[in-house]
């Protein structure tokens, strides 16, 4: 064989370990992300807030961008319920990752209460079927999903959905 056909082959198998390994340490760079944050919300919450709960979708590891009433207020990763302090009144509500963007929902917070939401990726968008390049290209705001929880007697979100919406 030539050696021209080795050198080729063994570039080529080269990359592929590195992007594995490079993947590998990423993954488990956002477990610990998760894990801390899952400790750090244990110890803060403040008493007028909103509530943001992310499904358990592992397509996408990387962590929605909050806004609330157009301000990037935080950061929100799969598997994690954060709270994020508000004036109570009506707020805007929208979640973001890169050019996607979920509908903006309208909320009225409480004075000493939380108004829960919940984000994730459509159902839609998971399988060997499923239309992601061209929503991802022509319909942004039809990938992410943002929705009112309703309250029920005071429960508190899980911390261990793992529904795929």
């Amino acid at each position: 064989m030539d050696p021209l056909i080795y050198l080729i082959v063994g570039g080529f198998v080269l990359v592929i370990a590195i992007a594995a390994i490079w993947g590998r340490i990423s993954y488990r760079k956002q477990l610990m992300r998760i894990a801390t944050a899952r400790q750090a919300q244990l110890t803060t919450r403040p008493q007028t807030s909103i509530c943001i709960e992310r499904d358990g979708g592992k397509l996408w590891l990387r962590p929605f961008n909050i806004y609330i009433d157009g301000q990037k207020i935080g950061e929100v990763s799969p598997e994690e319920v954060k709270y994020f302090g508000v004036a109570p009144g009506e707020h805007t509500v929208e979640v973001r990752l890169d050019w996607l963007r979920s509908l903006s929902v309208m909320v009225d917070v409480v004075r000493d209460q939380s108004c829960h939401l919940q984000c994730g990726i459509k159902k839609m968008f998971y399988g060997p079927n499923a239309p992601i390049w061209s929503y991802l290209i022509f319909h942004p705001r039809s990938v992410l999903y943002l929705e009112q929880i309703p309250s029920s007697g005071g429960r508190e979100p899980r911390t261990d959905r793992r529904s795929f919406r």
